[in-house]
């Protein structure tokens, strides 16, 4: 799965993870003092992560990590499609639903 974690309103992360990205949040937010969120994840491969980090390179911070910007904004809005794990708001805190999966994008 693909991951987008956002820190903040400035920096967004693109990962691949196996198994539970909702785990890996929470391991980077363990060693980080701003508040970090899961605000988007997409079936896809680590391959597929890497044609992302490619179409985001003009964002490029560092490793996985990149500026978030109103370019990055809408093209995750129209990947939203495609999520399979969306935040419900409640509150204090969010919970995690699986969605059914959505369709394939071509990441090409």
């Amino acid at each position: 799965m693909i991951y987008f974690i956002t820190q903040g309103s400035r920096y967004i992360k693109v990962g691949y993870v196996k198994d539970d990205p909702v785990r890996r949040l929470r391991m980077l937010q363990t060693g980080n003092p701003d508040r970090m969120r899961l605000a988007m994840v997409l079936e896809g491969t680590a391959g597929e992560e890497k044609k992302i980090h490619n179409m985001f390179m003009p964002y490029h911070i560092r490793g996985e990590w990149f500026f978030l910007t109103g370019e990055i904004e809408d093209q995750l809005a129209e990947w939203q499609e495609y999520c399979v794990l969306s935040e419900i708001n409640t509150p204090n805190r969010g919970h995690w639903i699986r969605k059914g999966k959505m369709g394939v994008h071509k990441w090409d």
